[in-house]
């Protein structure tokens, strides 16, 4: 299962024919000494020309990665502005509302938003790339791997806005076209011949994440950060090197992974007879590796299903159907680790047969450990990579050591000189500043969200995090995600009677999801100082966990949703979903995540009809209990700030009052209780007793929010919102300003 570096080359540049005025064969011709040094230079220009039957396997993989482009990419005419894949989502009957386009530049976090204009384009982008290839024959990589791996890095980074056809609304990206290209033709070249079903799509993917991550959450626990950040890296990272070693057992070329997010990956395979085989010995041996090591916590299911030509273009099924068998997987994790052909192995279930001397790690709760130690061996790995995290810049992959052993034949280092053997892959952590000597090796980037808050270059603990808020010294966690990620990736590219869910447009979307949370988060929390204090647990694929001062996490929420909803061009069936729980720093994280996912189930399963009569859930965000629309998040957020000032010349019996008020109104609102009606004498009483001895200049916020609150508040049909939420504004109100309150009246 084999071809030759020419072939593969030829399906990854062929596409770059799209490009004004590029022929892929001169552009090898003008960098002949680069490619040279790895491939046979005539023979790779030979089958990107026009004739020959290798050239007629990549052309038709070409067609086949983006077919429903008119012209399969050859149409006549310009190339303009790709298009946003966010803007062909719908849901439902939802109108998608206008287009976003992007413009061609190179990749960077900052940089990844569209606009609304659509313009045709110039050469901007390939003579970025001329450059790039250019300045890479200053230092090449040392072997073809390492140079494809590169090249490959070199047009993600040119090409990720670029479309991948010719003509207008093109929403696939060129780079994804270019890879998918390469992907397909390999397999045409490499299955059965004359086989219906050329193509397997393997997935694998890991169960038990979350768990395993916050039960390193013991919050009193010194080094608890660094390892929950550790545990998170480490996993992410494990799925990442067994899609490697996926590809290294099968024959395949690193570029067949066509997607690797969020735990799982896919994986684009030749079917051949021996596949099958291949892939149940990968299972086994990861599951063994897997109990050996986490002792039943994580568990890897691997599945796949094969298709025809026809798959391709409607990708988007096959997936569905592959996610089918996964569940089925999930159902016996472990079974090869667990059962034989006798039955259960019952010595597997006993994880030691010595108990003398040892108690369970304080830390994770889970391993058991010598009485004298303060954390287990794992425990003290974990926190010592999560340091190491802290400041890495770069991640070196080798095969025969390094500093942490991923599988037995897969080690992790964060330096040359720590890593042993075979140099596998290098990957810089969201830089994609490729210079010398860095292009010597097989290069990557990692967009990764690593922000840890730190104090003199360590990262600090989540009670140093509390101290930071205002008021009331506690910690808040934020959980969101994208509502009907599944649903979106399944059908929402159905349009009519004609389904757009490609192989190429499925993998922009995808891509296009790890850019955001992935690159954009964690830029946004290492560059602007309003959230140098956020933790970082996890951000990837579609989701985050992220910690930090509670005051300070409604503003992130906000900010990311906006920034969300503009990277998706606006589009109002592409939506975020979250939660945010506040607690003491000293309580365990692994409850609060509990709660955060309860609460961020409650908010995508419905919202109070009292507030938003006949709206469904999702779309919407939990603060403190209570369930927001992210325009009333926003309002209510704001008249929180315009409080702040008055609150030192306030009484808190007068606030808390109006908590009381508040929660009366709630009753009759939801309850229909006509007795919370008596919110309304009480706080007319209120107000004329008490509120004419607060100063008017020190106190007018306040004096115009609380005034405001009865309006139209005993009418059912109108809802008052600001009243509604005033138990959590005036409740968080109290808290911020805990230690700076004055009582004046």
């Amino acid at each position: 299962m084999k071809i030759s570096n020419e072939q593969y080359l030829s399906g990854l540049l062929w596409g770059l024919r799209v490009l004004p005025g590029v022929s892929p064969a001169e552009l090898v011709g003008r960098h002949r000494d680069l490619f040279g040094r790895y491939v046979d230079a005539d023979a790779l220009c030979a089958l990107l020309g026009s004739g020959g039957p290798g050239s007629a396997v990549v052309r038709r993989a070409f067609e086949l990665s983006a077919a429903e482009l008119e012209g399969g990419g050859a149409a006549d005419g310009g190339l303009y502005s790709l298009k946003s894949v966010f803007s062909r989502l719908s849901a439902g009957d939802t109108d998608h509302g206008p287009p976003a386009y992007y413009q061609p530049r190179p990749l960077t976090a900052a940089d990844i938003f569209p606009d609304g204009s659509c313009r045709e384009l110039d050469s901007s982008a390939a003579d970025a790339l001329e450059r790039e290839l250019t300045a890479l024959a200053a230092c090449p990589p040392q072997d073809a791997v390492g140079f494809i791996v590169t090249l490959d890095t070199l047009l993600r980074h040119c090409l990720w806005a670029v479309p991948a056809s010719r003509g207008m609304d093109v929403d696939i990206s060129l780079y994804d076209r270019l890879r998918v290209t390469a992907a397909v033709a390999f397999c045409l070249e490499t299955a059965v011949p004359g086989g219906k079903e050329p193509f397997l799509l393997l997935t694998g993917d890991f169960s038990g994440i979350q768990s395993y991550i916050f039960a390193a959450a013991r919050t009193n626990i010194k080094g608890v950060a660094k390892r929950l950040r550790a545990r998170s890296f480490l996993v992410d990272t494990m799925v990442q090197t067994l899609a490697y070693r996926a590809c290294d057992q099968m024959g395949v070329p690193y570029g067949n992974i066509l997607m690797l997010t969020g735990g799982k990956f896919y994986l684009l395979l030749p079917n051949a007879p021996e596949t099958a085989e291949k892939v149940e010995a990968l299972s086994r041996e990861a599951e063994e590796s897997l109990f050996r090591r986490f002792s039943g916590e994580i568990a890897v299911n691997l599945a796949s299903v094969t298709f025809g030509e026809e798959g391709l273009l409607n990708y988007s099924a096959v997936v569905v159907e592959l996610l089918g068998r996964l569940r089925e997987q999930k159902q016996r994790p472990f079974h090869s680790v667990l059962t034989d052909e006798r039955g259960w192995r019952e010595d597997r279930f006993i994880l030691t047969e010595d108990l003398a001397g040892k108690r369970s790690c304080p830390s994770c709760g889970r391993a058991l450990m010598d009485r004298e130690l303060e954390v287990c061996p794992n425990c003290r790995e974990q926190e010592r990579l999560g340091g190491a995290l802290a400041g890495a810049k770069r991640l070196w992959y080798s095969r025969k050591g390094g500093e942490y052993r991923l599988w037995d034949d897969f080690w992790l280092s964060f330096s040359r000189e720590q890593a042993e053997g075979e140099l596998i892959r290098v990957e810089q952590l969201n830089d994609w500043e490729l210079s010398p000597p860095m292009t010597g090796c097989p290069l990557g980037v990692r967009l990764m969200a690593n922000h840890l808050p730190r104090r003199g270059g360590e990262p600090i603990t989540f009670e140093d995090i509390a101290d930071m808020a205002a008021g009331s010294k506690q910690l808040a966690v934020l959980k969101a995600d994208v509502d009907n990620l599944g649903f979106l990736f399944a059908d929402g590219m159905r349009e009519q009677d004609r389904h757009y869910g490609t192989i190429s447009r499925t993998a922009s979307l995808s891509r296009g999801l790890e850019m955001f949370f992935s690159g954009y988060v964690g830029h946004l929390l290492d560059t602007d100082p309003d959230y140098q204090a956020v933790y970082c647990v996890f951000s990837g694929g579609d989701d985050l966990f992220l910690i930090g001062p509670w005051d300070v996490m409604p503003k992130l929420a906000l900010r990311l949703e906006e920034d969300f909803q503009r990277y998706a061009g606006g589009n109002p069936c592409v939506t975020l979903s979250a939660a945010i729980c506040a607690a003491d720093p000293r309580t365990n994280i692994a409850l609060l995540a509990d709660q955060a996912e309860e609460e961020l189930k409650r908010v995508k399963n419905a919202v109070p009809q009292g507030v938003y009569p006949g709206r469904g859930g999702r779309n919407a965000v939990s603060f403190l209990g209570d369930v927001f629309s992210w325009e009333d998040l926003a309002s209510q957020m704001a008249n929180l700030a315009a409080l702040r000032p008055a609150a030192g010349y306030v009484n808190t019996s007068v606030l808390r009052r109006i908590v009381t008020y508040s929660g009366m109104y709630r009753r009759f609102l939801l309850d229909h209780d006509v007795m919370g009606l008596m919110f309304e004498p009480l706080m007319h009483y209120d107000q004329v007793r008490n509120y004419a001895k607060l100063s008017q200049h020190d106190a007018e916020a306040f004096l115009r929010y609380a005034r405001g609150l009865p309006k139209n508040a005993a009418n059912y049909n109108e809802i008052n919102k600001d009243l509604y939420f005033a138990k959590t504004v005036v409740a968080c109100l109290l808290d911020m300003t805990k230690e700076v309150r004055k009582h004046g009246v």
